[in-house]
């Protein structure tokens, strides 16, 4: 007769806990992208209406698209091959690009924020290797979240304010996307704010470190910090992710709070993550790189709430070539996992105004703490 292994521990009074552990990892090389880009970071995807959409953060290109610049805040890819090629990996992307190749912002701009960068521009901004730039305000892109109830997808953001040697937060929002060949929209919540777009303020906790939907619930990571990166974890119905005061933070013991000042740290982790819930290892599992280390890594838990597990590196990073910087933006594709295998991408730079977002491969599996 068998046992189920949950039997078989309480017939032998406990069992050791289950850890994650690294099978193998294999470096697949560069995702594939559109030659007319030098270097774009991010790569936060989701699987949504028969495509796996990806948003990217800052994107250099070799030349001046037709609006006569030749870099971006955030961009997008897209491709319907679902299915990864074990030894290929992903591949066969899109982009919606103007007559000159150049790829379009995705997330929209307020007319606000077209006056402000009109009026404080420098000239440098035409080109990459400019000098100066000028400020502006910008719009990078966190977690893409499919929402199929809904017939949308919820696009996090963080709206930064960028000067020469200066980057500060204005806050974060969600933009509602319901046709992937348009752009989403950033709706107005407080037409009285500075920022009428903003769900969140810059002096506030901003869940966009990390984000899933796991039935009506949206969860999402919110990790302050300029070093440590102590994680909280916010919860908002989905129906009401856009309402500020609807979402609530978990404080520990199976409780939920409406005030953040209340909110637990759960882990360590990162400004960049990825959630997604393993059938294989029937567990949660959060992907990041480790700050300034060339390494990526990984926790698991049985509930978003923890506990969680402590750190396993899934692989080391092959290492930028500029000096004194580090690869970062180590995130997972839950719409390409395969039982224990898993598709992970990481930015790499590759000189000055250049990079690629290269992917990994990780075959992942649990086994008994202490078991070789």
């Amino acid at each position: 007769m068998r046992i189920a292994p949950t039997l078989l521990c309480l017939s032998l009074f406990g069992c050791a806990p289950q850890q994650l552990v690294v099978l193998s990892s294999t470096e697949l090389g560069p995702l594939p992208t559109n030659t007319a880009i030098r270097g774009r970071d991010g790569g936060w995807s989701a699987a949504w209406q028969g495509r796996s959409i990806w948003m990217y953060g800052d994107t250099i290109l070799a030349s001046p698209g037709e609006d006569g610049s030749a870099s971006r805040s955030n961009t997008m890819s897209w491709t319907e091959a679902l299915d990864a090629d074990v030894a290929a990996g992903i591949g066969g992307f899109t982009e919606q690009v103007d007559a000159l190749g150049a790829p379009f912002e995705i997330l929209p701009v307020t007319a606000a924020e077209v006056d402000y960068n009109a009026a404080h521009a420098g000239p440098g901004c035409v080109a990459p290797d400019a000098d100066p730039c000028g400020s502006s305000h910008v719009l990078w892109p966190g977690p893409l979240v499919a929402d199929p109830d809904r017939d949308r997808a919820l696009a996090f953001w963080w709206a930064m304010h960028i000067e020469p040697g200066s980057v500060q937060g204005r806050g974060m929002g969600i933009a509602e996307w319901t046709d992937p060949d348009a752009q989403p929209v950033r709706p107005i919540l407080d037409p009285d704010a500075a920022d009428p777009t903003l769900l969140f303020p810059a002096d506030s906790l901003t869940p966009a470190n990390g984000a899933v939907l796991d039935g009506n619930w949206l969860f999402a990571f919110a990790c302050p910090g300029a070093v440590d990166k102590r994680c909280r974890l916010g919860r908002v119905r989905a129906e009401d992710a856009l309402e500020h005061d609807a979402w609530q933070w978990y404080r520990g013991l199976g409780d939920w709070s409406y005030d953040p000042a209340n909110a637990s740290a759960l882990f360590e982790g990162s400004d960049m993550m990825s959630v997604h819930r393993s059938p294989s290892l029937n567990r949660w599992l959060v992907i990041y790189s480790k700050p300034m280390a060339n390494r990526v890594v990984a926790r698991t838990a049985e509930a978003l709430e923890g506990p969680w597990s402590d750190e396993v590196e899934l692989f080391r990073t092959v290492a930028p070539t500029e000096a004194d910087t580090w690869s970062y933006a180590g995130l997972g594709h839950a719409e390409f996992a395969d039982g224990g295998l898993e598709y992970v991408t990481y930015y790499r730079a590759t000189g000055v105004w250049s990079g690629e977002v290269r992917q990994v491969q990780v075959e992942l599996d649990m086994a008994a703490a202490g078991a070789q």
